[in-house]
């Protein structure tokens, strides 16, 4: 198994939702296109079928490895399915997903990430958005709003439980610092080994998305006793909003299902770029 970082990349941009959104694509795609210069990544386009001006300027960029660009909306799904799928089928050990409304600061986190994951057998996933462990009520959002801090969020091992977070760290690898914890799952940009995140898919034919896909991991992660770990100053800190609070709050995908098989046909569209070097 190759010891990289498959690192996938949704952008969803389209006539509606244009006037909020190309500015923060913009932004978050022209930092984004850093992470080309490190070779331990291998980097992944996934479109919910943005415009078509949006789509050739991701291909013209000459910045991925490989492009999915979907002729319909699959939501969170496409970013969670697609990624893990690419990452097992090219046989690629780690895969990090992440979204156009997170803006990168840090481009040279992936070899540390490997080695702290090589290192740490027992951990499965790294929490990768903006966050600092000696700051920690800054972003908890039991204490800090997140009207103040869009970074801020739930700290407790599992809804049910409301247990409190216990830390173990730090743990030092060359530039970065990282923490074992016994955090939840997220939908939030996470890197994961690709041998236990592609678990979850095996037995849902009917996809739940955004925050019913969320609640159902949370669960399934933690029978399968997620172990948890988070990077110390992160590397992407969000932009604006979920977009879920902008499309009828957190209720609005309640009765959304995408069928696997649905999914799968779609994924015949996966282009390999072979002009980027």
């Amino acid at each position: 198994m190759k010891s990289n970082i498959l690192v996938s990349y949704l952008t969803y941009v389209t006539d509606n939702n244009r006037e909020r959104r190309q500015s923060i694509f913009n932004e978050t795609f022209s930092a984004f296109q850093n992470l080309k210069n490190d070779d331990s990544l291998v980097l992944f386009s996934i479109d919910n079928n943005s415009s078509s001006d949006i789509k050739n300027k991701l291909k013209n960029a000459n910045t991925f490895d490989y492009y999915l660009h979907l002729k319909e909306n699959f939501i969170d799904i496409s970013l969670l399915y697609y990624t893990v799928k690419l990452a097992d089928e090219l046989n690629i050990k780690y895969l990090f997903y992440c979204y156009d409304d997170f803006l990168f600061y840090d481009f040279d986190f992936g070899k540390d990430c490997i080695s702290f994951l090589d290192n740490n057998p027992d951990v499965h996933n790294i929490r990768m958005p903006y966050y600092s462990y000696d700051n920690r009520e800054y972003f908890d959002s039991s204490k800090t709003s997140k009207s103040i801090n869009p970074d801020a969020i739930r700290h407790y091992n599992q809804p049910d439980n409301r247990k409190e977070l216990d830390f173990t760290g730090p743990i030092v690898e060359n530039n970065h610092t990282f923490y074992k914890c016994n955090w939840h799952y997220t939908s939030r940009p996470t890197l994961w080994r690709t041998s236990y995140f592609k678990t979850i898919f095996e037995d849902l034919e009917k996809i739940p998305v955004m925050q019913n896909f969320e609640g159902y991991a949370m669960n399934y992660f933690y029978n399968k006793n997620l172990n948890s770990s988070v990077l110390d100053k992160g590397v992407a800190k969000t932009y604006v909003q979920s977009e879920r609070m902008e499309t009828g709050g957190f209720g609005h995908f309640n009765q959304v299902y995408i069928d696997k098989k649905h999914l799968d046909r779609n994924y015949k569209d996966l282009v390999f770029n072979k002009e980027r070097k």
